[in-house]
């Protein structure tokens, strides 16, 4: 058996302490992206916003509908030469 032999890249994993295992929990329960919550109340309907992540970074639009809770809103972007409406959230957004 080839593969018996050796441990190269093989890691024997250490155990944790309960205090590095609660911290890690914690992270788990932090809500992620409460900047982009509170700028997405900042656009109205109707800005041209610039899209800063994702596969649609460097495209400009304007708003179209602005989610629940200002997590979310609708941009319409060109895309493949159509004005298409994509939905992102808004920490991916800046105002232009």
């Amino acid at each position: 058996m080839p593969f018996a032999q050796g441990t190269r890249g093989f890691v024997r994993p250490l155990p944790m302490t309960d205090e590095q295992m609660e911290s890690i929990v914690l992270l788990t329960k932090q809500k992620v992206g409460t900047a982009g919550a509170e700028a997405g109340s900042m656009f109205d309907i109707g800005d041209v916003l610039e899209v800063l992540e994702g596969p649609f970074k460097g495209l400009q639009g304007p708003v179209l509908e602005l989610g629940e809770g200002g997590e979310g809103l609708t941009l319409a972007l060109t895309v493949m030469g159509r004005d298409t409406p994509v939905e992102l959230p808004a920490r991916h957004v800046a105002k232009i």
